[in-house]
């Protein structure tokens, strides 16, 4: 995850991330699924 993000947002900080062209993909990097799905306001 990004140092701002996991600074801004601590509780993303374990996550792994994937973005799309407007989705941010939160993955669980335990077992690689994604964990939450977030769009662009």
């Amino acid at each position: 995850m990004p140092r701002k993000a996991a600074r801004d947002v601590p509780a993303v900080s374990p996550y792994r991330y994937a973005m799309t062209q407007d989705k941010l993909l939160l993955v669980n990097p335990s077992d690689n699924r994604i964990a939450n799905v977030l769009s662009k306001p």
